[in-house]
């Protein structure tokens, strides 16, 4: 003989291992990190010489909060404060010490290769044009094969880092000759003629 049992008396028995997340309320934790990160601060490239231990030390005791490690010739000095990076930065100069620094990105040009253009286009007739357009344009060099040295129909342009200088990737046409206009990459087997 079956009984019936009334539903509201039914005790549901399955693993159901997510069943207490249905009644859980989302919680926000005041200690998260916020959700944009601090920009990196490029390390100091400092030349290992003869007495580099010295002026690690003296920089030591002035920046304790810094790190230094070695890679190949050069000692990586990896400053905890945009404020460190440049007095260390500085000291070195002063000091006439050989060392080289990354610069920022907003200091940094951007270059841009041009594709398209016949290869016997010269230079100046790229940066008239390009001038005439109002681009801020640093340099222009026409890209080669490495091992043939012959000129690729392929230009790179550094454009000065100025208020418009990202409209050069909506330009189409140059020397009135359509073309495409890409990031540069520098790929293997190809030269920059200078």
């Amino acid at each position: 003989m079956t009984k019936e049992i009334p539903i509201n008396q039914v005790i549901c028995t399955t693993k159901n291992n997510y069943a207490v997340l249905e009644n859980e309320q989302p919680t926000t934790d005041v200690s998260d990190p916020p959700t944009h990160s601090t920009p990196k601060i490029k390390p100091v490239m400092m030349k290992i010489t003869k007495n580099y231990n010295l002026i690690l030390q003296e920089i030591n005791q002035k920046y304790p909060a810094k790190v230094n490690k070695a890679t190949g010739d050069w000692i990586k000095i990896q400053c905890a404060t945009s404020d460190d990076h440049r007095e260390i930065s500085n000291s070195l100069v002063q000091k006439k010490i050989e060392h080289w620094v990354v610069d920022p990105i907003a200091n940094r040009h951007i270059k841009v290769v041009i594709k398209g253009l016949p290869a016997s286009t010269t230079v100046d007739e790229i940066e008239h044009d390009l001038k005439e357009k109002r681009v801020a344009v640093e340099k222009i060099a026409q890209l080669c094969k490495f091992k043939t040295q012959a000129p690729l129909h392929i230009f790179m342009v550094e454009v000065k880092r100025v208020e418009n200088a990202t409209d050069i990737y909506d330009i189409k046409v140059v020397c009135f000759i359509s073309v495409t206009i890409d990031l540069f990459r520098r790929k293997p087997g190809v030269k920059i003629m200078l």
